[in-house]
């Protein structure tokens, strides 16, 4: 088995996220990013990470190298408009959820394999919340998919 990985794969997990669910056939037509694109860049249906945090477990009273364990969340953030009402709104959001589930159930890069991150012990869908509002321009649907990994490092 190879040795753990000495920095943190937080970045190189939550961008191994991003390829697995823009390469969704369901989602072409979502913007899908590592981060906020910003309101420039907005479109009506997009995918982006939010803050990403986490604790590390560093036993100091062992004597020589540390092994640390990163315990983290990757937040994916979701947002639907331009929708009739909102029923098609919320349908939407959870079409969205349902691909991103899809993408990463997929997945054969992060765990196993060649491909695989060096040092994830464990990565799931650990939570997944949604909620509307009425606006006068009309509904936006909001979802936040809770990804959450396990890392041993050296």
């Amino acid at each position: 088995m190879p040795a753990p990985p000495t920095t943190s794969i937080r970045w190189v997990l939550a961008l191994r996220l991003i390829e697995q669910i823009r390469d969704a056939p369901e989602l072409v037509d979502v913007r899908v990013e590592p981060g906020w694109p910003g309101e420039r860049f907005v479109k009506p249906e997009m995918v982006w990470i939010d803050d990403i945090d986490g604790d590390v477990t560093i036993p100091l009273i062992k004597a020589a190298r540390k092994i640390r364990d990163d315990e983290f969340t990757v937040p994916l953030e979701i947002r639907v408009t331009n929708r009739k009402d909102l029923d098609a709104t919320m349908s939407r959001l959870f079409e969205i959820i349902a691909a991103i589930e899809d993408a990463l159930a997929d997945s054969i890069t992060l765990g196993d394999g060649a491909s695989a991150l060096p040092g994830l012990i464990a990565c799931a869908i650990t939570s997944i919340r949604t909620t509307a509002a009425g606006l006068p321009e009309g509904h936006v649907g909001f979802g936040e998919v809770i990804v959450t990994a396990h890392t041993r490092l050296e």
